[in-house]
């Protein structure tokens, strides 16, 4: 449905926060239900509750804990880039997740994985200062100090579930 204020918006531009909340959700059923069906049970999962840190959720398999910054995009979008918060280098296995979905139905097509192995902090962001998206009252863009623009090169394709719980966690155990 779009609104009489803006009847050319796109559904995912006008509810950005439904969308962002539903593929999480996918994100997290579809890996949990991986951990499950590979006999891992003990898992836990901890959502942020605000962005100042730089990820939205904390994955715990076994001794091994990520914070996740969670992107989205889909399949046809040109889009090449993303924003990293620089607090996310100080957590210990932080890693951006950048999901590629189909949006017909919400399906995943692939992720894209910026990170390190398990244990380990994560690759540098770069020195490019993102900016703002909306000017100020001059209209100029002021810089993000805080952010660092990652170009889509940077990440890694995983083509499946498996293949990213491998990424996150190592190898697991039956």
């Amino acid at each position: 449905m779009k609104t009489a204020s803006d009847p050319f918006a796109s559904p995912a531009s006008l509810y950005s926060t439904v969308l962002e909340r539903t593929l999480e959700h996918r994100f997290l059923a579809d890996l949990s239900a991986f951990l499950w069906c590979r006999g891992v049970y003990d898992f836990a999962v901890s959502k942020s509750e605000v962005d100042q840190y730089g990820y939205d959720l904390i994955v715990e398999v076994g001794s091994v804990i990520r914070q996740i910054q969670l992107k989205s995009k889909a399949r046809a979008s040109a889009t090449a880039r993303t924003s990293a918060n620089l607090r996310l280098l100080a957590k210990p296995s932080g890693c951006i997740v950048w999901m590629v979905y189909d949006p017909s139905n919400l399906l995943f097509d692939h992720s894209l994985w910026f990170g390190s192995e398990p244990g380990a902090p994560m690759p540098p962001l770069g020195d490019k200062a993102t900016r703002h998206t909306k000017g100020d009252s001059t209209g100029v863009k002021k810089e993000r100090p805080g952010h660092r623009v990652l170009p889509i090169g940077l990440f890694a394709k995983v083509d499946s579930i498996p293949l990213l719980a491998h990424r996150l966690f190592g190898t697991l155990s039956d």
